[in-house]
């Protein structure tokens, strides 16, 4: 649980940060450019998953060093329906981004790569409760990794329970789509 309170903590110290550089009229275009292209993404990922956005932030203070979304729904997934949502989610994020020419200039690294995209997706039972039977409650990626989490039913708290680089992922995606053709 440290592990998310790390993230909201981060994704509160930028907020604050954009909204006082918006405050004082300094917000750079990029930051415009980099929402749009969140909104855009949030919407498309919202319809095709039947999930919702429930955070979004990211790193800029000098460019666009990070674009981060978070997403929750009511259901339970298996290890391997949550990678296929994690990757299908992480690579449209990242088209997007290496698509918008208004943006390119302002990328740390351009081609966006999938490590800069920090993608969080959180699965749970009626109102909010986690799923105690082994299904995935959270998957998040981040520094070019993927961590699982799991709800662990004697204890009842959030403990990791895998963790796979994101290349390792995505070539298992790509390995599954193409076998059940």
């Amino acid at each position: 649980m440290g592990f998310l309170m790390g993230k909201r903590v981060k994704f509160f110290l930028v907020s604050l940060f954009l909204y006082g550089s918006a405050l004082l009229g300094a917000e750079p275009n990029y930051v415009h450019y980099a929402d749009a292209i969140s909104s855009r993404i949030i919407k498309q990922i919202e319809k095709e998953f039947d999930v919702h956005c429930d955070a979004t932030g990211g790193s800029m203070p000098h460019d666009v060093a990070s674009i981060y979304l978070s997403f929750a729904t009511q259901r339970r997934v298996s290890l391997e329906e949550a990678r296929i949502m994690h990757v299908r989610c992480t690579e449209m994020l990242k088209e997007a981004v290496n698509a918008d020419e208004r943006v390119r200039p302002f990328l740390a690294e351009y081609p966006f790569p999938p490590s800069r995209s920090e993608i969080s997706l959180s699965f749970s039972g009626p109102v909010g409760s986690w799923n105690h039977d082994g299904t995935i409650n959270h998957i998040f990626g981040a520094r070019g990794k993927i961590f699982y989490f799991i709800s662990d039913p004697i204890d009842v708290k959030i403990d990791s329970f895998h963790e796979e680089p994101y290349e390792d992922a995505l070539k298992i995606v790509k390995q599954s789509t193409l076998t059940n053709r």
